[in-house]
């Protein structure tokens, strides 16, 4: 039992996430919260890593820039979510596309992972002694194992339904800012129209007198 017991905490124990992260660990679409050296704090989204440097869009302000490794005090993992534009996305918006194939299947798999376990772990004991029988071992490891690769699964499900909304929200922005240029290019082109259809009154008018 203490056996199963240790592997039950060894498992569970992965499920708890912390927020430190390293200078190596910093990738692309990475949600964090900064404390620089000059002691200015922001939260916002990795868009790239270049050399010693990352591409940092604020949360607070919108605006990208290129932050010096060098000039961050402390890195963690933000509680937040961003899109491209550095703008919130809401729990209503990840959870409105989030699906559970990941969730189900690593709770399946994380399953027979676990029973195995248990079975491997409990045998022994039910050999010496047959108390505890190896079937309740091998439910615990299952219990556990489910638990564990489920935890797994809801995270990649919702970091596939950050990516989508990102994805979105990003066509939606590029749709908005052709949408706006056409509109600007039509009223050059209607003010020019004016402007030619100004200059033809003027000549007529001139002509007539």
């Amino acid at each position: 039992m203490k056996k199963l017991f240790l592997i039950g905490m060894l498992l569970l124990s992965g499920c708890a996430g912390n927020r430190m992260i390293t200078p190596t660990e910093i990738k692309a679409n990475q949600e964090v919260k900064l404390y620089l050296k000059d002691g200015k704090i922001d939260e916002g989204l990795v868009l790239e890593r270049q050399g010693e440097d990352i591409v940092f869009v604020s949360g607070t302000d919108q605006k990208v820039t290129a932050i010096p490794m060098s000039n961050i005090r402390r890195l963690e993992k933000s509680q937040k979510h961003f899109d491209y534009e550095g703008h919130l996305i809401s729990e209503a918006e990840i959870k409105k596309y989030r699906g559970n194939k990941n969730t189900w299947s690593y709770a399946i798999g994380g399953g027979v992972i676990g029973g195995a376990a248990g079975l491997a772990a409990g045998l022994p004991i039910w050999l010496a002694n047959d108390n505890p029988p190896p079937l309740f071992s091998a439910g615990i490891g299952f219990i556990v194992g489910s638990i564990y690769y489920a935890t797994k699964g809801v995270k990649k499900d919702r970091n596939m339904a950050l990516v989508q909304v990102r994805e979105l929200r990003r066509g939606e922005n590029e749709l908005e800012a052709r949408q706006e240029a056409e509109e600007n290019r039509l009223k050059v082109l209607k003010e020019e129209k004016e402007r030619l259809q100004r200059q033809l009154d003027e000549k007529r008018k001139n002509e007539s007198q």
